[in-house]
């Protein structure tokens, strides 16, 4: 048995890459149901967001290959796998887990990463994705996740991405009070975003959603106004501030829409936020004159400001991963046991019984009673045979275990299931770290 994560991050690859491989809600059962068309693969379930898409994969072979295939489909699919890493095993753990505890985040200790590992569980529970293994691994992740914010300060002073945005725009006018904020799209991400812009004085918000009824319900909280989505393009002329984070496949505010808006108000400057993956905004948007575009690259230069207050807590964040890694690794170890060790007490069973009807002839002459002590006695050889493996088995640890399993396995000619085979040793896959991009101004204006 493999566990297998197979994705790309913020940290391998820019937004221009990861939105070739992002999954919007409505895709993830395609792509889960695709996976599991894979013959050797058992389970499935899928992380897709602004920073990171990754497949999570309990599996009988390496499907790396074949994983990849499925992620980075379409004509731009090459460039997306020069940016891909895979983690097996052991490995595929601790990945899964420091992610869960926002260690592996674009903002260091930010708590929607661990909301959104709660989602891809319930997603692949639903579109039964999902078996036992994964369910477990998940479950110990979200309960690694909350340890880490409740033993360790990573979290205090962690800003999400929508703090950042919001900073870059007081940065951008100096004050937010009496500024007016249009919203495309009514998800998590801008609603955060927008309540933190009225909490710094904004005075009015728009929202424009493909689903008017989610739009109206959001305006009713920020007390601004719901329009129909295709009105957004007029309403961009009296918005200071247009935060985009829709799930569109493609970008809605082109070159063309934003020229137009930014030729109505005359002069006055715009903030445009995109904080969707794909991407809203067309990057040729920032060449205009007063229009200021920032989307999850450029977000990075506050992000690494917030850093230092809590790189301390790292080592003790780590110190609790590798205890979670290590009670994870222990549980999936014994699933491997115990079918071992039920094959090799069947086989001494088979030797057993046939060893027992060799001699039967011999046996004629004693009790019906005598027959049956004979037989407790052989069976009882059989279980003081089988005591000692097993108490080194519960004994060892997870390499130890693996290696005495595949000794019994080659010594005795032991016939498993797929999904008794025991674990291979870990491997680690990954590319080259990304080249660091030059750093984007804060307030510099296009």
């Amino acid at each position: 048995m493999h566990l297998i994560v197979l994705g790309l991050s913020h940290k391998t690859a820019p937004v221009a890459v990861r939105e070739l491989v992002a999954l919007t809600p409505a895709r993830i059962p395609e792509a889960l149901m695709a996976i599991r068309r894979i013959s050797s693969v058992r389970e499935a379930a899928i992380i897709s967001t602004c920073n990171r898409t990754e497949l999570y994969v309990v599996s009988e072979s390496r499907d790396e290959e074949l994983l990849a295939d499925i992620l980075c489909h379409g004509e731009h699919g090459a460039e997306a796998r020069d940016h891909l890493y895979s983690y097996l095993d052991e490995a595929m753990v601790r990945h899964l887990f420091r992610v869960a505890s926002g260690v592996d985040s674009m903002v260091l200790g930010e708590g929607q990463i661990l909301g959104q590992v709660r989602e891809a569980a319930r997603f692949a529970n639903e579109e039964s994705g999902a078996g036992p293994v994964l369910r477990r691994l998940f479950d110990q992740a979200i309960s690694c996740g909350r340890r880490v914010r409740t033993e360790t300060d990573i979290a205090r002073g962690a800003v999400s991405v929508s703090h950042v945005a919001v900073e870059l725009a007081r940065q951008i006018f100096g004050d937010l009070k009496g500024r007016t904020v249009l919203l495309l799209g009514a998800g998590e991400t801008a609603e955060m975003t927008a309540r933190l812009m009225v909490k710094f004085g904004v005075s009015f918000v728009t929202v424009a959603n493909r689903t008017f009824e989610r739009a109206e319900a959001l305006a009713t909280v920020l007390g601004g106004q719901a329009v129909r989505y295709d009105q957004f393009p007029e309403k961009m002329e009296r918005a200071d501030v247009v935060v985009c984070s829709t799930a569109a496949p493609h970008a809605i505010i082109t070159r063309d829409v934003a020229r137009q808006a930014a030729a109505r108000r005359r002069g006055r400057p715009v903030f445009l936020i995109d904080l969707a993956i794909p991407r809203d905004v067309e990057p040729s948007v920032a060449d205009l004159d007063n229009v200021f575009l920032y989307n999850l690259d450029n977000l990075q230069d506050l992000v690494s400001q917030n850093v230092e207050t809590r790189r301390d807590e790292i080592h003790l964040v780590e110190q609790i991963v590798e205890q979670e890694v290590a009670s994870y690794m222990q549980w999936v170890g014994s699933l491997q046991v115990v079918p071992v060790l039920t094959e090799l007490q069947r086989r001494f069973e088979d030797i057993r019984q046939a060893e027992m009807e060799r001699t039967r002839r011999r046996l004629e002459g004693l009790t019906p009673d005598e027959r049956d002590a004979v037989d407790q006695m052989t069976r009882a050889m059989v279980k003081k045979m089988l005591h000692d493996p097993w108490r080194f088995m519960r004994s060892s640890d997870e390499s130890g275990t693996a290696g005495a399993l595949q000794a019994l396995v080659d010594v005795f000619g032991l016939e498993l299931s797929g999904t008794a085979s025991p674990l291979p040793t870990v491997e680690i896959i990954e590319p080259e770290p990304l080249p660091t991009e030059p750093e984007v101004p804060v307030g510099q204006t296009r």
